[in-house]
């Protein structure tokens, strides 16, 4: 059941400037990427002023501006607080989704709204013990956190309630094994050299050279 925030905008009655939710039932069942499928039902009322914000995530773990790429079998931490949130809901979904495949990996699928942290295992993605199998892959990711009762990129929210994130954008590597350079041939490093030996046999001939004109 979805909880309230209290707010001094709860509080606005006008009709030209709040809209009223009273006693609204929400049920459904929707399908998940990892193919679950399940329902949930909520009833409450509140006044919310139309011209407020949605709700918004705001990412504290991994800093977003630091943090780049992710190692593969390395366990991700996500933190983060919610903005100008006054209906939290009860449940999120928190996937990661591969512009590779068009994949959404389930990272945690109903996760307590109220619970801002979950740790990525990315070894046990699309490993045999889940029930998705699909390889994690090595290439550019986008982090989405939604309300479990919404589709992902389907939903605009409203005043107060959460809206869709997806502003972390990350890549997954993987490591390679070191490569011996024991009969690496580099060109451009030879060519390097020649040029480097053209100059300084031309240089002294066209300083002599100038010198004779000189005395002549």
């Amino acid at each position: 059941m979805p909880s309230i925030t209290p707010s001094s905008t709860d509080r606005i009655h006008s009709s030209s400037e709040s809209s009223k939710v009273t006693s609204k039932e929400q049920s459904g069942s929707r399908t998940s990427s990892s193919g679950q499928s399940k329902s949930s039902s909520a009833s409450f009322s509140v006044s919310i002023d139309p011209r407020l914000a949605p709700g918004g995530v705001t990412l504290l773990q991994p800093e977003p501006t630091l943090v780049d790429y992710v190692k593969s079998g390395d366990n991700v931490t996500f933190s983060w607080t919610y903005t100008s949130l006054i209906v939290t809901p009860s449940a999120i979904n928190i996937e990661a989704y591969c512009t590779k495949n068009d994949y959404y990996y389930t990272i945690a699928n109903n996760h307590s709204a109220t619970d801002m942290n979950v740790i990525w295992d990315t070894s046990n993605t699309g490993s045999e013990s889940t029930n998705d199998s699909t390889p994690l892959l090595m290439a550019n990711y986008i982090l989405y956190m939604y309300d479990s009762e919404k589709e992902v990129d389907k939903t605009i929210a409203s005043a107060g309630y959460l809206a869709q994130f997806n502003s972390f954008k990350f890549g997954i590597y993987k490591p390679q094994a070191n490569v011996s350079n024991e009969n690496y041939n580099c060109v451009n490093c030879k060519s390097g050299a020649l040029q480097s030996g053209r100059i300084s046999i031309i240089g002294p001939f066209f300083a002599a050279l100038a010198i004779a004109l000189i005395h002549f």
